[in-house]
């Protein structure tokens, strides 16, 4: 069996969405919640960000992602926003397409807040830890 992942074309978005709501759902709901799947979904509709799905030869999806094109001062990074799904070890491979595609829209590196097991899974892909990232929700004070 074979995996692949292919970039959606903005117009495109709302046809596939419900088929690719619950993987996005499932890293969306690690996340402190900057981005509802909504704001995913219309930023990918505007071309803001990049929807991807990961699929079989017979069409079953194993996966979903969004990216997003950051132009720091100093350098364009290709953000990988979300990225959820099943049996990630048969797929990962697949970032090498993003990659790809980073490269073509002049980005210079390719960078994702994680968890510490995805770091895990990506070792031998060259990802390495740049910094943590530290959160805290805050209450209010009524």
């Amino acid at each position: 069996m074979n995996l692949y992942i292919s970039g959606i074309e903005s117009g495109n978005v709302s046809k596939i969405w419900n088929k690719c709501y619950k993987f996005l759902e499932l890293a969306n709901n690690k996340s402190q919640e900057e981005l509802s799947l909504e704001d995913i979904k219309e930023l990918c509709e505007n071309q803001e960000m990049q929807l991807w799905v990961i699929f079989d030869d017979n069409e079953k999806i194993y996966g979903a992602g969004a990216t997003q094109i950051i132009d720091y001062p100093n350098k364009t990074v290709c953000r990988i926003v979300t990225l959820g799904g099943i049996e990630f070890k048969k797929w990962k491979h697949t970032l090498k397409i993003i990659e790809e595609w980073a490269r073509h829209m002049d980005c210079e590196a390719v960078e994702m807040f994680c968890r510490k097991g995805f770091k895990k899974e990506l070792e031998g892909y060259e990802y390495k830890e740049i910094y943590t990232v530290l959160g805290k929700k805050l209450t209010s004070y009524h």
